[in-house]
């Protein structure tokens, strides 16, 4: 290797003998810091990955010395400005970051985070892999101005976050709207709204009632919350705490259709004989997920049906699911394309929920929900901003 001496983009010392440094298949070399919070781990001049450069000891650099030659570009890193955003609700203040390129953009979309506690960069307590800030960051690249923003009750919007029983599904939506709201002030555009895994149905919810310049729905399910509860658990929890867990979904589910003002009995409860809407006995293995405060969330939520709201859509859709995507199934991507034909619809091979690339590695799938040396999958970003700036 040639082990260049600096960072092309901040010009920093990085020592052969000393860890720091990564790079690309061609060997342009970054330090980390510029790889993480500027490049995604994405080289700018190949669009390649950029990996940590192994060290080389002392005593074989005598033999073997590390090149001299500097090399600084003005790379991307430097083409754009990132600015804190806040949004003041009722409740509370929400934080959110808009990152833009420095000349005016082609086109804007606000991005929308998935299920759980997850902040404006996907990430989450003890899982985080920076997918949705890499995201961003190969968007601005491209020309695309995104504004994405830390969930209620999450990070910098913990304040904001009522007790857990009073978030629905419906505060996130509102939420969204709001947030769509504050960057059509900012924006020079029309804007769109670029929602993934459950961020997918809320950007389809949103886009119901604003008018948008189009939707991405990024690794979002097919299926109502209830279908993909039991699915997930069904090989995860053994027999006797599955039927519990099937109880407890039956009941929430049960609810959902009362709440809903919905005649029809679902066919999930004609299973049991106990009365649905007698709350089930939750056993300690299953209060992490099935907790009595989180009932409301999960109510709100499987009154939702991802493919029949997509259906509904008059603005233009692109449908995004990778092949080793482990959450959502082939079968939810075939569900939303067919109930949105004319979409834009993209299935990349070996991409997986958290959009890196992993192929059918198994090792490789499980550490990327945690591996922020990971980037995102190059094919992804260069499609989204394909499909954004045509708008």
């Amino acid at each position: 290797m040639i082990l260049k001496p600096n960072c092309e983009c901040c010009d920093r010392d990085l020592p052969a003998e000393l860890p720091g440094a990564v790079v690309c298949s061609f060997e342009c070399t970054f330090c980390a810091a510029c790889a993480e919070s500027l490049l995604g781990y994405c080289c700018p001049n190949c669009e390649g990955e950029l990996r940590p450069r192994p060290r080389r000891p002392a005593v074989s650099l005598e033999q073997h010395p590390a090149s001299a030659e500097r090399v600084v570009k003005a790379h991307r890193c430097s083409d754009y400005l990132e600015s804190a955003e806040v949004l003041r609700t009722a409740t509370g203040t929400l934080h959110g970051s808009l990152l833009r390129p420095k000349n005016r953009p082609k086109a804007w979309a606000l991005l929308i985070s998935g299920s759980g506690p997850a902040d404006r960069n996907s990430n989450q307590s003890g899982m985080n892999n920076n997918c949705l800030r890499y995201l961003a960051l190969g968007l601005a690249a491209r020309g695309v101005a995104t504004l994405r923003y830390d969930k209620r009750g999450v990070a910098m919007s913990a304040a904001a976050g009522p007790s857990e029983s009073s978030l629905t599904f419906d505060v996130f939506i509102e939420d969204a709207k709001d947030w769509l709201a504050a960057l059509r002030l900012r924006a020079t555009g029309p804007v769109s709204i670029v929602g993934h895994s459950e961020g997918a149905q809320i950007a389809t919810r949103v886009a119901e009632k604003l008018s948008v310049a189009s939707v991405v729905n990024l690794c979002g399910a097919g299926r109502p919350l209830h279908d993909i509860l039991l699915a997930q658990l069904k090989d995860k929890l053994p027999v006797e705490l599955y039927q519990k867990a099937e109880e407890v979904i039956a009941y929430l589910h049960e609810l959902s259709l009362h709440e809903d003002h919905r005649k029809a009995k679902s066919k999930l409860l004609q299973r049991f004989s106990h009365s649905p809407l007698k709350a089930p006995n939750v056993p300690p293995e299953l209060q992490a997920i099935f907790r009595p405060t989180i009932f409301p969330f999960y109510v709100s939520r499987m009154r939702e049906r991802p493919d029949h709201e997509l259906e509904t859509l008059k603005c233009p859709v692109m449908l995004v699911s990778g092949s080793a995507d482990v959450q959502v199934s082939e079968s939810d991507f075939d569900r939303l394309c067919a109930a949105k034909p004319d979409a834009r619809q993209l299935r990349l091979e070996g991409m997986n929920h958290v959009l890196k690339q992993v192929g059918d590695d198994t090792q490789l799938q499980d550490s990327s929900y945690f591996d922020k040396a990971l980037p995102v999958d190059a094919r992804l970003t260069s499609a989204l901003a394909e499909f954004l700036t045509a708008r």
